[in-house]
C-alpha cells in the first residue's frame, strides 16, 4: 500500500490541504483576533472619552449621582469589567487622598458598585484587559482621573465561534477538493502512468505487441506515445531478433550435423566455436575443451607454416583463402583436409574474427593413389596386351595407343604428335566409316580379314571398334588383331576336314549298320520287359487270389474264436500269410524298381512313431530269442517329417527282420539322429539312423555281395537262411532313390552296423493326418442300411469271404461269375454297389466297368474294383473307370471302410454294454468317461502311468504279466469291471506274445488316465 502510486499523491494531497487549511485558519484567526481587538481598542477609547466629557459636565453641573448613573450606563457593554473614575474634587471635599468611585463586575458578571477593597482584583485584570484611562479636566483644572478595564472574552467567544465554523467549512472543502484533486490525478496521471507501467510489464515478458491507449496532448500522452512507438520499434526488433536466432540455430544445427570441420576464431587465434565433427575428429567430446584452445593446438607445425604465413594473411586481403593442410586427430595422428579460411570485418574494415571449414580429403587421397595405381595397372595391361590398342575421341583423334600398337605399325605414341587416326594410319583412311558408325550407333563393330599393308608385307587384321561411353559418348577403342596366323592355320585345318569327313561318312556307314543291330536286339528286350510285366501281373494275380481267401476267412475265424490257442494258430496263419504276401510284393518292388515304374509318395510322417513300431513289430521274435531291443531316439528330432512312410517302413523291416535273423545273442540296437543342411535353417536336414546288432557279421569280400538280389550269406555249416534275398537290394534301390545312401561296417563274428543316410527330408509344418495312422474300425458300431451288393468274381471262395466280412450287416448280395452275368445282374436287379474282380473269363472287369459306366442307367452305381494285379498301369487304368480301388487280398476294415463311402450308415451305441460278452481283448470300456466316477481309483491309476510307459519301452513280458494281474485285482477291488476287462486283456496278449496288441492295449491305460484324469488337489 505505501509504495502505491495513488496513496502516496492521495497522502501528500491531504498533508498539503491539512497545511493549507491550518494556515488559512491562523491567518484568519489572527485577522479577526486583530480586528475583534482593535475594535475594542476602538470602542473603548471613544467610551473613555465619552465619560471623560460627560463625567467632567456631570461633575461640574450635575453632580456625583449623575455620572454613576452615566458610568453605569456605559457598562452594558459586556466587554467592560470595570469604570473607575478617582475624583480629586470629591476627594478635597471630604479631605482624603482620593475619592475612587465607579462600576466593576463580579464573579457573576453582574454590574456593581466599586468598593475600595477591589484594587487588588483590579490589578489581577491587568494582564488580561485593556486599560484605558484618561484626565478629567475642565479649563484646564484637573478634576480627576477615570479607568475602563476592557475585557477579551467575549472576543475569544467569537474568535472560537469562527474557529469553529471556519474548521468546518474550510474541512469541506478541502475535502471536496481532495475528491477533485484525487480524480483528477487517477484520470489524468495514475491511469495513465498504470497502463505505461503494464506496458513496461508487457515489454518486460516479452510482449511487444500491447501500447498504452493512453490519448492526451499532455506530457504523459507525449510519454505514453514515445512508448507506443518503442514497443512497435521492439517488437519488430524482437521478430527480425528471433529470425535472426531462428537463422543462426538452424545454421548452428547445420553446422553440427555436418561432417565438415567448423570453427571460429577471434584474431588472436583463441577458438570461441567449434562443431560436433571438429570436437569428435580433434578428440574435443566437450564443447568447453574445444573453445579453451588456440588454433594452434589443432595444426602440425609445417600446416601452421602455410596458415600464418599466406592462409590468413590472403583471408584479410581477399576475404577467403582455400588451400590442403593437416589437422590433428584425438591420436595425434595428421589428417590431410581442404581448408577454407574466411576473415569477417566489422563496418569499420577491422578484422572481428576468422571462420574456417575443414573437409578430410584421406579418402580422396587414397582414391587418388589408388586410381593412380589403377591407371598404372591398366595402362601395364593395355600394353601387354597381345592386340593392338588405340583410343581416339569423338572426332577420331588418337588418345591412347599401346606396344603392340608401335609394334604392328612401327609407330610410337610421340610419332602421332596425338592426331588423326586416319593421319597416322593411311591404311585404315578406307576403314574410318565403319569407326563412325559404331561411334554414332554405340554398338561394336567388326571387319575380319582386313589386308594392311606395310612396307613391302601384307598382313591380315582383324578390327573390332568399341564405342567408349560412360555418362556420355567419350570415343572409342579400335582392336587391332593381326589373323595371318591364324587365317593360315584354319586353310590347313579345312585341309584336314575334308578328308576328316571322308572318313566320317565312312564311319557313319559303320555305325548305321551297328544301329539297326541294335535297334533289332532292343526290340526283343522289349518284347522280353514286356512278357515279364504280363508274367509278373499273372504272378500277382494268382498268387494273391488264393492269399485273398487265406487271410480273409482266417479274419473272419479270428474274430470269432475266444480260445487263446486257437487264436494263436490262428495269428500265426496270418503271420505266415503276411510274409508270403510281403514276398510278392518284394519281387513286385524290384521289377518297378528295375523297370524305373516305382514312385515315391511323400506325406506327413511322425518318424518317432514308426521306429518305435518297430518294437511292437519284432518284439515277439526278439523275446523269443533272448535278444535286447535297444531304440535310441534324441528329444529333439522333428515331430513330422515328409516320407514315404511305406517305403521306409518296408526299409526297416527289412534291416531288423535281417538283424534278428542273424544274431543268436546279445542285442539289436536302432539308433537315430539328424543334421541340419544350414545352421539355423530348420526347414531341411539330413536323416540318419543306423541298425546295429551283435550276430554273425559278415566277411569282408561279401559286403557288396549281399546287396545282390537273390544273394544270402551262409553259416558256417553250409544251412541256407530263410527269405529270398530281395531284402537288401530293394532296401537299397529305395534308400537311393530317397536321395540317401546305405553302408555296411562288419566284421565275422563282431556283428554288422547298417548306416543310412537320408539327404534334404524336409521337416513339415502341418500335423500328421489321421491317412498316415493304423485304420482301426468298431464294427460293432457300423449300422448299414438295407441294401443290395452284387459280388463279381470268378472264384466261389472269394465271393464267399465278401459274405462273410458283412454277415453281422443287413445286406443282401447278389453273385456273378463272369464279366457278362455281371451286366446283366446289374441291369435287372439295379443293385446298391457292385464289387467288381477285374480278372473275370467272358467279359474281364475292365470291359465290363467300361460298358456299366457308359450305360445311362447303370453308370450311377458306384463300382469298387478287387483285383490282385499289383502293377501301377494296372491301378491307373482301374481308377479312370472305377469309383474306388482294393488290391488283393483284401482285410475286413478295408472293404468296410471303403463301401461305408458308398452305402448310407450310421453309428450306434450299445443300449446296455455291460450285457455284452467280453471279447478276447476287450479294453474300449476303459476309454470311457466312467473313470470320473471313481476319484480314488483314478489317482491310483495316474500314479502308474510312470510304470506303464517303462513296461512299453521295456517289454518284459513277465513283468506285463504281473502288471495285468495286479490290474485285474484292483479293477475288483473297486468293482470297477472294464479295469477287470482290461488286466484279462493284457494278459491273454501277454501269453501268446502279441506284441502290438500288448502295446495297443497299454496305450490305453495311458489315454484313459491322460484324458479323464482328475486333477490332484
Amino acid at each position: 500500500m505505501r509504495n502505491n502510486l495513488y496513496f502516496k499523491f492521495g497522502l501528500v494531497i491531504i498533508l498539503g490541504i491539512i497545511g493549507v487549511m491550518t494556515i488559512q485558519i491562523f491567518a484568519m484567526y489572527g485577522l479577526r483576533y486583530h480586528s475583534y481587538k482593535m475594535k475594542l481598542i476602538e470602542t473603548t477609547d471613544q467610551t473613555i472619552d465619552r465619560l471623560a466629557k460627560s463625567v467632567g459636565d456631570f461633575l461640574i453641573v450635575y453632580g456625583l449621582q449623575d455620572y454613576k448613573i452615566a458610568i453605569e450606563r456605559e457598562m452594558v457593554n459586556p466587554d467592560f469589567l470595570a469604570i473607575i473614575v478617582d475624583d480629586r474634587r470629591m476627594a478635597y471635599s471630604i479631605e482624603a487622598d482620593s475619592y475612587i468611585t465607579g462600576k466593576i463586575r463580579d464573579s457573576d458578571r453582574r454590574v456593581v458598585d466599586f468598593k475600595e477593597s477591589e484594587p487588588a482584583h483590579l490589578r489581577a485584570l491587568k494582564n488580561h484587559v485593556y486599560i484605558a484611562s484618561r484626565t478629567i479636566e475642565d479649563d484646564s483644572e484637573y478634576l480627576g482621573n477615570i479607568e475602563i478595564y476592557a475585557s477579551n472574552r467575549l472576543l475569544k467567544k467569537s474568535l472560537s465561534d469562527f474557529l469553529t465554523t471556519a474548521v468546518l467549512q474550510t474541512f469541506i472543502v478541502g475535502f471536496v477538493l481532495f475528491v477533485v484533486l484525487m480524480v483528477c490525478i487517477k484520470r489524468f496521471l495514475i491511469q495513465p502512468i498504470n497502463s505505461l507501467t503494464e506496458l513496461v510489464r508487457g515489454v518486460e515478458a516479452g510482449d511487444f505487441t500491447k501500447t498504452t491507449g493512453v490519448k492526451a496532448n499532455d506530457e504523459i500522452g507525449r510519454l505514453a506515445a514515445s512508448f507506443n512507438r518503442m514497443t512497435i520499434q521492439l517488437n519488430h526488433t524482437l521478430v527480425d531478433l528471433k529470425e535472426e536466432i531462428g537463422l543462426r540455430k538452424r545454421f548452428t544445427e547445420i553446422l553440427e550435423c555436418t561432417s565438415d570441420i567448423v570453427s571460429i576464431a577471434t584474431w588472436d587465434s583463441q577458438i570461441t566455436y567449434i562443431n560436433f565433427a571438429g570436437r569428435k575428429t580433434l578428440g574435443w567430446f566437450s564443447e568447453n575443451d574445444a573453445v579453451s584452445k588456440k588454433i594452434q593446438d589443432l595444426h602440425p607445425k609445417w600446416a601452421l607454416e602455410i596458415i600464418e604465413q599466406i592462409g590468413v594473411p590472403t583471408a584479410v586481403a581477399n576475404g577467403v583463402w582455400k588451400g590442403e593442410t593437416a589437422v590433428f586427430d584425438e591420436k595425434g595422428n595428421e589428417i590431410p583436409v581442404s581448408q577454407v579460411i574466411m576473415s569477417h570485418k566489422s563496418s569499420s574494415g577491422v578484422v572481428d574474427y576468422l571462420s574456417t571449414i575443414m573437409h578430410d580429403i584421406s579418402d580422396r587421397i587414397t582414391i587418388e593413389k589408388r586410381v593412380r595405381y589403377y591407371r598404372n595397372f591398366l595402362e601395364s595391361i593395355i600394353d601387354s596386351m597381345p592386340s593392338a590398342l588405340i583410343g581416339v575421341d569423338p572426332e577420331g583423334k588418337i588418345t591412347q595407343w599401346n606396344r603392340e600398337a608401335e609394334k604392328l605399325t612401327g609407330l610410337t605414341m610421340q610419332n602421332t604428335h596425338n592426331g588423326y587416326l586416319y593421319q597416322a594410319l593411311p591404311q585404315l583412311a578406307g576403314k574410318m566409316e565403319i569407326i563412325y558408325k559404331a561411334v554414332q550407333t554405340r554398338m561394336p563393330l567388326r571387319e575380319n580379314h582386313f589386308p594392311f599393308k606395310r612396307g613391302d608385307s601384307v598382313s591380315y587384321l582383324d578390327i573390332v571398334v568399341y564405342p567408349l561411353i560412360t555418362d556420355e559418348l567419350e570415343g572409342a577403342v579400335i582392336r587391332l588383331d593381326d589373323v595371318t596366323e591364324r587365317i593360315r592355320i584354319e586353310e590347313e585345318l579345312r585341309i584336314h576336314q575334308n578328308h576328316l569327313e571322308d572318313l566320317v561318312r565312312e564311319r557313319t556307314i559303320d555305325l548305321e549298320a551297328a544301329n539297326a543291330a541294335l535297334k533289332k536286339a532292343k526290340e526283343k528286350a522289349d518284347s522280353a520287359s514286356s512278357a515279364k510285366s504280363e508274367f509278373l501281373a499273372n504272378m500277382s494275380h494268382e498268387i494273391r487270389t488264393p492269399m485273398n481267401a487265406i487271410l480273409g476267412f482266417s479274419e473272419i475265424l479270428y474274430g470269432k474264436e475266444t480260445d487263446p490257442q486257437k487264436v494263436n494258430y490262428l495269428d500265426s496263419i496270418l503271420a505266415s500269410g503276411k510274409s508270403l504276401l510281403n514276398l510278392i510284393n518284394d519281387i513286385l518292388d524290384l521289377s518297378k524298381i528295375e523297370a524305373g515304374k516305382l514312385d515315391l509318395h511323400y506325406t506327413a510322417v511322425s518318424p518317432r512313431r514308426l521306429f518305435i513300431e518297430m518294437k511292437t513289430l519284432f518284439g515277439r521274435s526278439i523275446v523269443e530269442k533272448g535278444l535286447d531291443l535297444i531304440i535310441e531316439i534324441p528329444d529333439e528330432l522333428p515331430e513330422i517329417l515328409l516320407l514315404d512312410e511305406t517305403r521306409l517302413r518296408q526299409i526297416l523291416i527289412n534291416l531288423i527282420g535281417n538283424a534278428v535273423k542273424f544274431t543268436k545273442s546279445g542285442y539289436i540296437k536302432i539308433s537315430v539322429r539328424h543334421v541340419y543342411a544350414e545352421k539355423g535353417y530348420k526347414s531341411s536336414l539330413d536323416l540318419l539312423f543306423a541298425v546295429e546288432d551283435t550276430g554273425s557279421g559278415i566277411p569282408e569280400d561279401k559286403k557288396e555281395d549281399i546287396f545282390a538280389a537273390f544273394e544270402q550269406l551262409k553259416d558256417g555249416k553250409a544251412r541256407q537262411f530263410e527269405g529270398a534275398g530281395l531284402g537288401l537290394t530293394i532296401s537299397r534301390r529305395l534308400i537311393e532313390m530317397m536321395n540317401g545312401k546305405i553302408t555296411v561296417e562288419s566284421a565275422v563274428n563282431q556283428g554288422t552296423v547298417f548306416n543310412i543316410i537320408l539327404h534334404d527330408v524336409e521337416a513339415a509344418s502341418a500335423n500328421l493326418s489321421d491317412s498316415g495312422r493304423l485304420k482301426e474300425i468298431d464294427y460293432a458300431s457300423i449300422q448299414f442300411q438295407p441294401a443290395v451288393v452284387l459280388v463279381a468274381d470268378d472264384i466261389e471262395y472269394n465271393r464267399d469271404l465278401v459274405k462273410g466280412y458283412f454277415e453281422d450287416y443287413d445286406i443282401r448280395f447278389l453273385e456273378a461269375e463272369t464279366g457278362r452275368e455281371t451286366i446283366e445282374k446289374a441291369g435287372a436287379e439295379f443293385p446298391d454297389i457292385i464289387l467288381l474282380d477285374m480278372k473275370m473269363p467272358d467279359i474281364d472287369g475292365y470291359e465290363a466297368a467300361r460298358i456299366l459306366k457308359g450305360d445311362p442307367e447303370l453308370k450311377s452305381i458306384p463300382l469298387i474294383a478287387v483285383t490282385a494285379s499289383a502293377m501301377k498301369s494296372d491301378e491307373e487304368e482301374i481308377l479312370m473307370i472305377c469309383d474306388a480301388y482294393l488290391k488283393k487280398p483284401v482285410s475286413k476294415s478295408d472293404l468296410i471302410l471303403e463301401v461305408m463311402n458308398f452305402l448310407p450308415h450310421s453309428r450306434i451305441t450299445p443300449q446296455n454294454p455291460n450285457l455284452q460278452k467280453p471279447s478276447l481283448f476287450m479294453t474300449e470300456d476303459f476309454t470311457g468317461a466312467s473313470l470320473l466316477q471313481y476319484p480314488d481309483l483314478n489317482k491310483l491309476l495316474t500314479r502308474e502311468k510312470g510304470r506303464v510307459e517303462r513296461l512299453i519301452s521295456l517289454m518284459a513280458i513277465d513283468q506285463i504279466e504281473a502288471f495285468a494281474m495286479e490290474m485285474r485285482s484292483i479293477g475288483e477291488k473297486f468293482g470297477y469291471s472294464p479295469l477287470v476287462h482290461w488286466g484279462e486283456a493284457l494278459f491273454t496278449a501277454a501269453q501268446v506274445f502279441d506284441m502290438e496288441r500288448i502295446t495297443s492295449v497299454l496305450s490305453t491305460f495311458k489315454t484313459a488316465t491322460t484324458r479323464y484324469s482328475l486333477p490332484e488337489i
